[in-house]
């Protein structure tokens, strides 16, 4: 595989390897995904954590480790900044990308490969245990935003945080969504019985596309059946309070790990996307934000090993 830009961070026995976004020879440089802090791998205590890039390099999505996305536009939430209002022909704003060109009068479908008419530079800083990418619009037909992800590994114990600013700087106010992908495997380990999430809510399933391989068991999800070669699993869960719960653990009984996630965010939402090779509970958090006002929010993931 091609030798993509990106940098290592390190904190005592705690390693994340974080692509640098570029427009040029970045790993990913789709219209889906924000560009920054996509991690390809984190390493602890001889562990690993994430679904590399090797795994997802030929597939279409192509994002891989802590992919985030802002604006998805699924399943009624917003989409990308003046989407619908947006002639054909004309751009529209994806925060973390930049101008994408509307090519139909169909509604915004996060999964298409829109073409990028000008993506939006980023400036970015690390140190030894951190690293900061920051994207800015000045305006686009009334949008404009400064978004800042900085990813930082702590000293201290294992654990990795992702703070976010996003400030608008347009005459529009900015009402969507943000999550991450969170491409999970644990030592390679294949989707399955040995993989369990667990909520402080007893999550109740709503929509999917399980096909039985998912259910829920209190307040754990669970998993009948390893996922198929070529196969998937997705659906959304109800059940939690906004208020208190953005907080779950994924744990691996044959590997002995665990990561606990924490948010400080109401949760919005709670998806579950899985193949045979990529574990991803996708918390969603509401950002409101007026004209001249900024939304601040972080995640936190500590890594254990289990008894």
């Amino acid at each position: 595989m091609a030798d993509y830009p990106k940098i290592k961070l390190t904190a005592g026995q705690l390693e994340a390897d974080v692509f640098l976004p570029c427009p040029e020879n970045g790993f990913y440089k789709g219209s889906r995904f924000d560009w920054s802090g996509m991690a390809d791998q984190i390493k602890w205590n001889g562990h690993t954590f994430l679904c590399s890039s090797a795994v997802t390099a030929d597939m279409d999505f192509r994002a891989c480790g802590t992919a985030e996305e802002l604006c998805m536009g699924i399943a009624g939430t917003p989409g990308p900044l003046g989407y619908d209002q947006t002639k054909i022909g004309d751009g529209f704003v994806k925060p973390g990308v930049g101008i994408l060109r509307k090519d139909s009068a169909e509604d915004y479908r996060f999964e298409k490969p829109y073409k990028i008419v000008q993506p939006i530079d980023w400036n970015t800083q690390s140190g030894d245990n951190w690293i900061e990418c920051s994207q800015q619009l000045l305006e686009h037909n009334g949008w404009g935003y400064r978004y800042t992800k900085r990813i930082t590994l702590s000293e201290d114990k294992p654990e990795m945080l992702i703070s976010r600013i996003f400030e608008n700087l347009g005459s529009k106010t900015i009402d969507t969504t943000h999550y991450c992908h969170n491409f999970l495997l644990f030592d390679d380990d294949p989707v399955g019985p040995n993989y369990e999430i667990k909520s402080p809510f007893t999550p109740k399933i709503d929509e999917e596309k399980f096909f039985g391989r998912v259910e829920t068991q209190g307040n754990s999800i669970v998993f009948n059946q390893a996922i198929p070669a070529d196969a998937f699993a997705w659906g959304m869960f109800m059940g939690f309070d906004s208020s208190v719960d953005y907080a779950f653990e994924i744990t691996n009984k044959k590997t002995h790990t665990a990561v606990r996630i924490e948010g400080d965010l109401p949760l919005e939402r709670f998806h579950l996307y899985c193949q045979q090779k990529m574990i991803c509970p996708e918390p969603f958090v509401k950002l409101l934000v007026e004209p001249k006002e900024k939304a601040q929010w972080q995640t936190k993931y500590l890594f254990r090993e289990t008894l």
